[in-house]
């Protein structure tokens, strides 16, 4: 069951990084972030890739908004109630060609 648990995690982050490298620009609504799981697509982001989200919670790591806005990442947090709990990754290739992912991952590894 661990193997096909890993083998589910790993088809799911190679599917973000394909993501990241088809397309011109990215949009993630995430609930928080965590410094840890963004260096894992740090390298693949870019300019215009912006993320919205919160800190309700104080689960989004604050030094992982400052790595993102280096890497210019435009970056919006919201001081919001739990209702603010979205899980959206949003792709744009062009003005026609986009692919959205809608799931129960924020920016963070599964425990």
């Amino acid at each position: 069951m661990l193997w096909l648990l890993l083998k589910f995690v790993r088809q799911a982050y190679d599917s973000l990084l394909n993501f990241l490298n088809a397309f011109n620009s990215a949009f993630f609504a995430v609930a928080y972030v965590k410094k840890h799981d963004a260096n894992l697509v740090n390298d693949y982001l870019q300019g215009n890739t912006r993320i919205i989200t919160c800190i309700y919670f104080f689960l989004t790591e604050p030094d992982v908004l400052e790595v993102l806005v280096d890497l210019s990442v435009k970056v919006k947090v919201l001081v919001a109630r739990a209702a603010f709990h979205p899980k959206v990754s949003f792709f744009m290739r062009n003005t026609i060609e986009a692919c959205v992912i809608i799931g129960s991952s924020n920016l963070t590894k599964a425990d």
